[in-house]
C-alpha cells in the first residue's frame, strides 16, 4: 500500500541573491518578473502578474480584475 503525501510546494524560479525590492513574483504562475520586464497589478490586493493574466481575475482577492485602471477607494470621514 502506498501513500501520498499532501502539500502545497511550489517550484519557484527566482534568484535568492537579488535584492528583495527588484523581486516580483507572478501571482499566477509563479515566475520571477525582473526588473525591467512589465508587469500587470491587482487594484485591489496590489498582486503583481505577467502581462499575459490581464483581464483574468486575481488568484489572490478573488475580487478584482488584473490590470483593470480604477480610482480607488476614497474614505471620509462623517
Amino acid at each position: 500500500m502506498s501513500y501520498v503525501t499532501g502539500t502545497d510546494k511550489h517550484q519557484i524560479n527566482f534568484d535568492p541573491k537579488a535584492n528583495a525590492d527588484d523581486v516580483k513574483l507572478c501571482a499566477g504562475s509563479f515566475t520571477a518578473i525582473g526588473p525591467n520586464d512589465k508587469y500587470v497589478s491587482c487594484p485591489y490586493c496590489g498582486s503583481v502578474y505577467l502581462p499575459s493574466f490581464k483581464g483574468k481575475l486575481c488568484d489572490t482577492c478573488q475580487l478584482a480584475e488584473i490590470g483593470a485602471n480604477t480610482l480607488g477607494i476614497l474614505l471620509r470621514q462623517i
